[in-house]
């Protein structure tokens, strides 16, 4: 949703991957469906290349419980997401990555956990691999 702000991870090189998007995933039938927009830019600051992901596969779901301890609602829910998806950018590469989701509500945030995404790009080795600012959510709809 173009009204949020973007959530921004960083690699070891000082590059940095601005990632925008909604979707939803199913636990039971181990699905995940949606996508949204990303900016990568050097460690200066300058756009390398701008994009679209696309949702593929979910790997892997870990509620931290919902977000009542934290004074929200009892539908947003705090949690650990890995999500293959399918990148493509603006200069024609594309490849498939790992997007890694933390919201870190819940009573049973584990001890480390870190608020943001991260993003490994295997094909190209590019490994944003440290959360650096954002907010994420999941809701709960059943």
């Amino acid at each position: 949703d173009p009204s949020f702000s973007p959530v921004i991870a960083i690699a070891d090189n000082g590059d940095t991957i601005e990632i925008m998007g909604n979707g939803t995933l199913t636990l039971h039938s181990k699905s995940v469906t949606g996508g949204g927009i990303f900016v990568h830019k050097d460690s200066d600051g300058n756009v390398i290349a701008t994009g679209t992901w696309t949702a593929l596969e979910l790997l892997g779901f870990h509620s931290y419980g919902d977000g009542t301890p934290q004074g929200l609602p009892s539908d947003f829910e705090g949690g650990h997401a890995l999500i293959r998806v399918h990148i493509v950018s603006s200069t024609g590469l594309e490849s498939d990555a790992i997007l890694q989701i933390d919201c870190t509500l819940g009573d049973k945030i584990p001890g480390g956990a870190i608020e943001g995404v991260r993003l490994l790009v295997q094909a190209f080795d590019l490994n944003f691999n440290k959360e650096v600012s954002g907010a994420t959510l999941y809701v709960r709809t059943a």
